[in-house]
């Protein structure tokens, strides 16, 4: 095998390693970090609502021109609490956000069938 293909064979299974650490979604994150992008979150949602009432206000159709900030609002405002409650809804659903991160084998083998 050449340098190169062992280079290769070594960050496949590099990346093997980490996808399957990153899958891993039962590490609690620290307070720190929850509040950061709590705050992040409901502060860019206060941002939307205020342009969002901004332009209500000078709006040839007013309530259509509100329903766009409202609903982006209030989805920012949910993940900002549940980010900071750390509460991960996927996990109640049981559903896996992070199925398109499976290992690079099974995604071969997949393609190869077709």
């Amino acid at each position: 095998m050449s340098d190169l293909g062992k280079v290769l064979e070594k960050s496949k299974k590099d990346l093997a390693e980490r996808l399957e650490s990153f899958n891993n979604l039962d590490v609690d994150e620290c307070l720190e970090c929850r509040l950061v992008g709590a705050g992040g979150a409901i502060l860019t949602g206060i941002y939307i609502a205020y342009v969002g009432k901004k332009r209500h206000q000078t709006a040839k159709y007013p309530r259509l021109s509100r329903v766009p900030s409202v609903v982006a609002t209030a989805c920012l405002f949910s993940i900002g609490i549940c980010r900071l409650i750390n509460f991960n809804p996927w996990e109640k659903l049981n559903i896996d956000p992070l199925k398109i991160f499976d290992s690079p084998e099974s995604k071969s083998s997949d393609s190869g069938e077709r």
